[in-house]
């Protein structure tokens, strides 16, 4: 393994209608990580961009711990593993700079297109962590029938593309961004019964398996549904489709904490949003 560190300050652009930093900021953040890192390691971004080196992203998983916002200081740590099969994969850490506190962390699994000098990182020794792997990646079940889904058409846009023309982990999470409003949109939650409802939902992390690369321009499908309310938890299914197939090409499952806006705080599900949602929900036992 080994280990680097950045330092970064979120912006105004950063926050989100919340006001909060958003998904998308912390896996830019990761993504600044991951190149420098590998920069340290001998590796600089010339040499990958030279050799059109690309990096495909097999799964990659972000969770929550603490808010953050206007102009906080925060230290990336980037922990890189080499797994067998020339599989890298990074755990990386935002945390507050004064105090240390974890505010989000991110798992990307996957492989570059050609092999690079991994004897410059590794000294050729594979590292084994199955055993934390199965920890921190959850599987995605494959959606069983039981319930109606909202169905968006999506776009992959052109000026999202990185340096080799390809999506990085920020561009497939607004996927499932949109996906997610455009499901809320639909079930008729607006600000003003959000605020009848006295409940919101805060995105508190996804795992995301990628199967299959978008290509730039490609109009896909979105299904979007519930896959359980666990008490104050609530678990969100999406498939993105590539249609000329009905190929699946990336499954992700969010985690979402239900909290009171008046008293801010968790809460279990509203009734009223519990009708709105209850065909929406593949394991009913709530």
């Amino acid at each position: 393994m080994h280990t680097s560190k950045i330092s970064v300050t979120t912006r105004w652009s950063d926050l989100d209608t919340q006001r909060h930093v958003t998904s998308r900021t912390y896996e830019d953040f990761f993504l600044e990580g991951r190149y420098l890192q590998l920069r340290e390691l001998g590796i600089p971004s010339d040499k990958i961009l030279e050799t059109r080196n690309q990096f495909r992203i097999q799964e990659f998983k972000i969770s929550f711990y603490k808010e953050q916002n206007l102009h906080s200081d925060l230290d990336i740590i980037s922990h890189l593993y080499l797994l067998e099969g020339g599989i890298f994969l990074w755990v990386q850490e935002a945390l507050e700079k004064d105090s240390n506190i974890k505010a989000c962390s991110s798992l990307t699994k996957g492989k570059f297109i050609k092999d690079l000098d991994t004897n410059l990182i590794f000294s050729g020794q594979y590292e084994s962590i199955k055993e934390s792997l199965d920890l921190r990646f959850n599987p995605i079940a494959q959606f069983n029938g039981n319930c109606d889904r909202i169905l968006n058409n999506y776009t992959m846009l052109y000026s999202d593309r990185g340096m080799f023309f390809e999506y990085n982990n920020s561009s497939l999470l607004r996927i499932l961004e949109e996906s997610r409003w455009y499901f809320s949109t639909e079930i008729g939650l607006n600000e003003k019964v959000i605020h009848e409802m006295d409940m919101v939902t805060f995105f508190m992390g996804a795992d995301v398996k990628v199967y299959s690369t978008p290509e730039a321009g490609e109009k896909l499908l979105t299904k979007v549904w519930i896959y359980k309310i666990d008490k104050i938890r609530l678990f969100m299914r999406i498939d993105v489709i590539r249609p000329s197939n009905n190929q699946v090409i990336i499954s992700a499952q969010e985690e979402q904490l239900i909290v009171s806006l008046s008293k801010r705080r968790p809460r279990k599900a509203n009734p009223d949003f519990v009708e709105k949602i209850q065909n929406l929900v593949e394991l009913k036992d709530f």
